[in-house]
């Protein structure tokens, strides 16, 4: 099995990759991106900033496009909103920050969406696909710094099953929105920072919660490049 590690910057007007480790028995996967507005093909005259990197064997790619950052209100919430998702709905009539990043590990694909509110919910979405024989497990970690050295995490892990199961599906999706007081306090300080969202993915046979944390460390080590961190506020 093909281990790739690849790191990818993201930033408004500024764009560099490098890749890094070869082969191995995982496969793991670093970005560092900047947010990408959710206002309307209209408001995005310029163009978006492209960043397409070949990962050490040549045979996978990752495409991504910073479209400029807007914040502003959106949409109210319709009238007739459900129980199930009024929270969710209410969100979006403030102020958001979204980031949004494609996954190529192998036979394992996806995406996730990350989207802060400052009402303090944030939504934390993800999908994986598996084309491949063999069924394995996944983790992926999220983080941000706010300009005070808040870090807010996000963190998931699952199984993706391959064709060997092949009663199964071969998708694994999570779709979950929290409140969380920390964002709705500190909105300003997050708005402030250079709202960089850095993630790591890996895929492995087995992922336990102790790896997931390893995981979580090895983005936290990046983070404290960039500057101290005072606190860790978990949100998933």
């Amino acid at each position: 099995m093909r281990f790739s590690s690849v790191l990818v910057v993201l930033g408004a007007a500024f764009a560099a990759a490098s890749p890094l480790q070869a082969r191995g028995e995982v496969n793991d996967e670093l970005a560092q991106e900047a947010p990408a507005s959710t206002v309307s093909s209209r408001d995005l005259e310029e163009p978006a900033n492209q960043l397409l990197v070949r990962a050490d064997a040549g045979s996978d790619e990752i495409t991504a496009e910073t479209p400029k950052v807007e914040l502003g209100p959106a949409d109210p919430a319709p009238p007739n909103a459900t129980a199930e998702t009024k929270r969710d709905l209410e969100a979006r009539a403030y102020q958001s920050l979204t980031w949004t990043h494609n996954w190529n590990l192998g036979s394992v694909t996806g995406d996730h969406l990350i989207t802060f509110w400052s009402s303090g919910s944030v939504r934390f979405k993800t999908h994986f696909h598996n084309s491949g024989w063999w069924s394995y497990d996944y983790g992926i970690n999220c983080a941000l710094r706010d300009v005070g050295g808040r870090v807010y995490t996000l963190s998931r892990k699952g199984r993706v099953k391959g064709k060997i199961e092949f009663w199964a599906s071969h998708n694994a999706d999570a779709d979950e929105t929290r409140f969380n007081n920390q964002v709705k306090l500190h909105w300003a300080d997050i708005v402030n920072g250079n709202k960089l969202m850095y993630c790591k993915v890996r895929t492995t046979n087995s992922i336990s919660w102790d790896a997931l944390k390893s995981l979580l460390n090895d983005v936290l080590s990046i983070i404290k490049t960039v500057g101290p961190i005072v606190a860790a506020i978990a949100i998933f």
